[in-house]
Order: C-alpha cells, then structure tokens, then sequence
C-alpha cells in the first residue's frame, strides 16, 4: 500500500488533534520480559512453573466450561417457560436458579438497505443506527502511515486505545519435542 491521503484543508499539521494525545505504539513489556524470547526456553526465573501452572489450569477451566455448558443446557430444557417468556425459574438443592433464554440475532446488511426503501425515513431511524466501525486493522495502520498528518492526528483522535489481555496457547510437547529444543 504505497498511496497517500492529503488532507482536505490547510489547517497546518496540527489539524483536528493537535501535537499531543497519541502515544507512539511500543510494546506491553520490556525486551526480555513477557514479549521477549520467542521459540526458546526464557532465562527469567520461575517461567517454567508459570507455564506448567497456567496449561494445567486452562486444562482444567476448559474442562469445568464444558461440563458448565452440558450443566446449562439440561437446566434450560428442565425449565418451564410461561407464555412464551424467555425468563422461568428453578429451586432445589438449597438455590433459586434464574433460567434465561436468548437469541444472537444476526443482521443482513444487504436486506436491512433494501427493507429500508419501503420505510419511511424516520421510522427507520427509529429502528435502527448507523455504526461505523474499520474495515480492517491493516486498513487504519496502513492510512495512518500514509495519510498526511493532519488527517493521521484525526484518525488517532478517534480512537481509544487500551492495552488488552495477553492471548496465550498452550501446546504440550512430546519428549522428542522437548529434546530437540533442549528444554
């Protein structure tokens, strides 16, 4: 992607967002720690039971998620729902259980435009909202770094960025596995 996004307007660099308000994007943790040292076995101390206590416990979270789930389900099909509600009620064992049912509902764009030709204006505004969201990541990253900055500082102001959790995978390797990587 080597295009280029001039601004509409000479407002000067600063445009919509001024200097300041957007920190340059670096890692979560420093070389070394979290982030660091990838494919090999960390230097850092106690690593090693961190990784063997974390598999074990997604082991187990897992495990427990899917009984929870059968858990449910059985509850749900045991409830009785009244005329057509989506809220019933269960008791035993000592607990007053609270039984809900829902629905994800996916929209069709294509069909909500096209319904939207035989709705008045404002009864379709009343029934939905426009969002906007990115098409992509790569699409926002690759016009911050080439649009000027005036319109790169507008983009930044409309975003709130937060650092989220870490995304961790584990993989049990076999003992010929764990030889070759000298662990």
């Amino acid at each position: 992607m080597n295009e280029t996004y001039p601004s509409r307007n000479n407002r000067g660099a600063e445009g919509l967002s001024g200097e300041s308000g957007w920190p340059p994007h670096r890692p979560l943790a420093a070389p070394g720690g979290l982030s660091g040292s990838l494919g090999r076995q960390s230097d850092c101390p106690g690593v090693e039971s961190l990784i063997r206590e974390g598999a074990a416990l997604k082991d187990e979270i897992d495990s427990k998620t899917t009984r929870l789930r059968q858990i449910h389900l059985r509850l749900a099909e045991s409830a009785r729902f009244e005329n057509g509600k989506k809220t019933a009620v269960l008791f035993g064992a000592g607990y007053k259980v609270k039984v809900r049912l829902y629905e994800n509902i996916a929209w069709d764009q294509e069909k909500i435009l096209k319904f939207r030709e035989y709705v008045p204006g404002e009864k379709f505004g009343e029934l939905f909202k426009a969002v906007y969201e990115p098409v992509s990541r790569k699409a926002i990253d690759g016009f911050i770094a080439h649009a000027d900055r005036e319109l790169s500082n507008g983009l930044k102001w409309c975003m709130s960025v937060k650092p989220g959790a870490p995304q961790l995978t584990y993989e049990k390797l076999t003992d010929t596995q764990s030889r070759v990587r000298g662990l």
